[in-house]
């Protein structure tokens, strides 16, 4: 039976953690990539982060467009969260929980920017032409614009298949597979 609760208990930490670090990790990924802040999804975002974030940036500045308030929340909520964990017997990091919660944002960001490209491939058969102010396709425009433009420029549409998400998704799987590489290297 406390294997049940250690791992029940775990479940619930990794799910109340991964929530609130998805949602902080959108808001400062827009807030980058200068998404659109009046966007209702943007707005729930801010709403819900709000609590975390707020108190955070009256200490914490701004630095180059990168709200370092949210950094700093996503990174020290993730540490906490690898720490519970550890506290309570499941999922001992492999390396310092600091080092350990850095390469898992670095991972978490980079499935961000997949299910991003995929959601945006889907929904570009079933709303060709944009899907007229569809908000969430908007976030995810916002998001993925920027790596597409670049592989747009070097792949050009080919009849009518654009084939970007492809290759920027392969990329991006590139990036995991060396960030795992270098994990087990240290």
């Amino acid at each position: 039976m406390n294997a049940f609760l250690t791992d029940v208990g775990g479940l619930i930490i990794q799910v109340a953690f991964g929530l609130f670090l998805f949602a902080i990790l959108l808001r400062l990924l827009l807030q980058m990539l200068r998404g659109d802040f009046y966007n209702p999804l943007s707005q729930a975002l801010v709403m819900f982060t709000n609590p975390v974030v707020r108190p955070l940036r009256r200490i914490i500045p701004g630095f180059f467009g990168i709200d370092l308030a949210s950094v700093v929340a996503l990174y020290g909520l993730k540490c906490l969260e690898l720490f519970l964990l550890d506290l309570i017997g499941l999922k001992p990091p492999p390396l310092p929980i600091p080092l350990w919660a850095l390469i898992e944002l670095i991972n978490l960001t980079l499935y961000v920017f997949i299910i991003a490209l995929i959601l945006r491939a889907l929904l570009s058969w079933v709303m060709p032409y944009g899907g007229g102010h569809n908000p969430a396709l908007s976030v995810l425009s916002s998001l993925t614009d920027p790596l597409l433009r670049p592989v747009r420029r070097w792949l050009p549409p080919m009849g009518g298949f654009d084939l970007s998400p492809v290759v920027a998704i392969l990329f991006l799987i590139i990036l995991q597979y060396a960030l795992a590489h270098l994990v087990r290297n240290l």
